[in-house]
């Protein structure tokens, strides 16, 4: 794997981030959490249409739709953009950055095959969602389902701004593959349906509604409803800032440090990092 090499600012040795999609709405919220660790600095901005600067604390950085100028001044990318451009700039980097930070969404499953041969030697962490508070909306799930069993319908919903493409969303499908992992180790059948327009048929046993809303400026929200025949129970999650998934990034890439430290390549996700916690280890961004 490779060493992480650092470098000086303001006779400080820091680790240097390229922030690809870097003028997107994540983007932009990343930069003052970035900036709040002294131990990271950021390098430059990405973009696979390249336009404008960005601003940071130490002035301007261009925003290129190259890493290859960059790309050995960078010992970790924090991605936020689309499949195509992720797989494109893990590819160019050519092994050179040893740790990726991956929030897009949407990937096909030939994509997903591609990332997880990537972590054969770097550290990766992906998520749908770095939110804390989505994890546990998780971990929540996996506890009410088997006490509830089959008695209990479920429905997934997600609310997003008008702006988003991708439906359903990643968080959605990670409570859907959370939910179907579940009913399978209970020996219980798990069938997605997708919205019900045009299903001329009454609710069948194991279904999983699965619907998505899109308007205004929504960050994100996210519900499981499990509904009985004399009761519900809604779990959800609503973000108010986008620094709900800032906090959990930063927390992803000490995690990923440490990861690196130890020569321990692979592709891990949320839980991996919120299991710091429990273990009584406490990176920046997740808290005492």
């Amino acid at each position: 794997m490779t060493e992480i090499n650092l470098q000086k600012e303001d006779d400080k040795e820091t680790i240097g981030i390229a922030l690809i999609g870097a003028k997107g709405r994540m983007g932009q919220s990343l930069l003052p959490a970035i900036e709040a660790e002294k131990q990271f600095s950021i390098v430059c901005g990405v973009e696979k249409n390249a336009e404008g600067e960005l601003s940071t604390k130490h002035g301007s950085l261009p925003v290129s739709a190259s890493l290859k100028e960059k790309q050995y001044a960078v010992k970790a990318a924090i991605d936020f953009s689309s499949p195509e451009a992720t797989l494109f700039y893990m590819q160019e980097a050519s092994g050179e950055i040893p740790i990726w930070i991956i929030g897009t969404t949407g990937f096909s499953a030939e994509q997903e095959a591609a990332i997880a041969d990537f972590a054969k030697d770097r550290v990766i962490v992906k998520a749908g969602n770095f939110s804390v508070g989505i994890n546990v909306l998780l971990h929540l799930l996996e506890e009410a389902m088997p006490m509830l069993g089959l008695g209990y319908d479920l429905e997934i919903t997600e609310t997003h701004h008008k702006h988003k493409v991708d439906s359903p969303s990643g968080t959605a499908a990670m409570l859907l593959a959370k939910a179907e992992n579940i009913r399978k180790k209970l020996g219980e059948k798990a069938e997605a349906v997708y919205g019900r327009h045009g299903v001329r048929r009454k609710r069948q046993l194991g279904e999983i509604g699965m619907h998505s809303l899109r308007g205004g400026s929504v960050i994100g929200q996210h519900a499981a409803m499990l509904l009985g025949e004399d009761d519900k129970i809604v779990l959800e999650h609503t973000a108010f800032s986008r620094r709900a998934f800032s906090s959990g990034v930063i927390a992803a890439l000490y995690f990923a440090l440490q990861r690196l430290a130890e020569k321990k390549p692979g592709l891990y996700a949320m839980s991996d990092v919120l299991a710091l916690r429990l273990s009584r280890q406490h990176p920046p961004g997740i808290g005492a």
